[in-house]
């Protein structure tokens, strides 16, 4: 509506005077402020960033953390299990009993023979039981007697039977037949058997029958022997069940590359941190030791990790250290440590270590205008 002259002076005067007020308002209260003390938003906003630097990939070896016995074939595709050779005599006396032990010294008919001796072949220290794949049990035979035990006579044929088992799982067997093989005295009889797949639990027995007839005149020693070497070769096993206690590993290194970080980052930089990404398939507790050499300076920190999955450990450094680090182009860090399984048994499956990689990451700090 149209204001009347009166009116319309009033209100152009309201206009002005609020107008002024809004100008002085905020001097007014910064004045309020500074006479009851308050504190003004008046600092420069800062924040911080992080920058990180991917470093490189490593893996601690399988046999770095397994019993000595043990290493890793075929990419990891299996485990190879080195067992040594069991060798064991057994003197005539002890397999023809009181009838030779009555000839004592004599020469006479050999008398008939049929008994059974047997060796042990014993799985490493630290394996309590392992899948076989393949392998193979190499039996050697050398004849000390004074007369072969399977032709004892012309057209007298004996034999001798081997049979291998782990507890109650026959492995392998084969037959020595004298009609087809001689083992005259002084000779050496050598079999190789193949092992059936399957589990491996104990050592494993192998038993030789001797089956020997009656043969011709031969002058008695009891005090003589057999010899019997039995020798695994190229046992491949798939899963193991080992008893881990701890042991130490080394040999492992990372490293990460420093030289491109630009001055105007390396001025904002506050503090840091090594973080390291492992997978882990075992069940084992340890603790690594990392060894950071900055440009002859050493940094040693230790961490404790568990398993079986993934993990990312830290390692924190202070402004000082940090500096140190950043100082040198590319930086080594050695890892070692110790390993132990968390059970009495751990089981194992094929695999070729536990996959570590490293990054640095950096904490930035930025100011406003600066």
């Amino acid at each position: 509506r149209l204001l009347p002259a009166r009116e319309k002076r009033v209100s152009a005067r309201v206009t002005a005077r609020l107008t002024a007020w809004r100008r002085v308002l905020p001097w007014v209260l910064v004045l309020t402020a500074l006479t009851q003390g308050c504190d003004l938003p008046i600092a420069v906003p800062s924040w911080s960033t992080e920058w990180v630097l991917p470093g490189s990939s490593a893996t601690i070896a399988a046999g770095e953390l397994l019993p000595d016995a043990i290493s890793v074939g075929g990419a990891g595709a299996w485990f190879q299990v080195e067992i040594p050779d069991t060798t064991i005599t057994i003197e005539l006396g002890e397999i023809c009993g009181s009838i030779c032990a009555s000839l004592q010294g004599v020469t006479a008919p050999k008398p008939g023979i049929s008994d059974d001796f047997d060796a042990s072949v014993e799985l490493p220290s630290q394996v309590l039981s392992a899948d076989l794949i393949s392998g193979a049990l190499v039996m050697r035979l050398k004849n000390g007697l004074a007369f072969d035990p399977i032709r004892p006579a012309s057209g007298v044929f004996g034999s001798f039977s081997v049979t291998v088992r782990s507890a109650a799982r026959t492995v392998a067997s084969t037959v020595v037949d004298g009609k087809t093989t001689a083992f005259g005295s002084g000779t050496t009889l050598t079999r190789t058997l193949a092992l059936a797949p399957g589990v491996l639990s104990g050592p494993l027995e192998v038993t030789v029958h001797v089956d020997s007839p009656q043969g011709d005149r031969v002058r008695m020693d009891t005090k003589q022997k057999i010899e019997m070497t039995a020798a695994l070769n190229d046992v491949r096993v798939g899963e193991v069940r080992v008893s881990l206690p701890e042991q130490g590993f080394t040999g492992t290194h990372l490293t990460f590359e420093t030289a491109d970080l630009d001055a105007a980052i390396l001025e904002r930089v506050r503090s840091g941190a090594l973080r390291i990404h492992m997978d882990n398939p075992l069940a084992v507790r340890g603790r690594l030791r990392l060894d950071i050499d900055a440009a002859g300076t050493r940094i040693v920190r230790e961490l404790s990790f568990e398993g079986p999955g993934t993990s990312v450990l830290v390692v924190t450094f202070d402004a000082s250290e940090i500096r140190r680090i950043l100082d040198v182009p590319s930086v080594a860090v050695s890892v070692g440590g110790t390993v132990a399984g968390i059970a009495d048994t751990t089981v194992v499956r094929p695999f070729t270590g536990i996959p570590l990689r490293v990054e640095l990451v950096l904490e930035l700090a930025y100011t406003s205008g600066g």
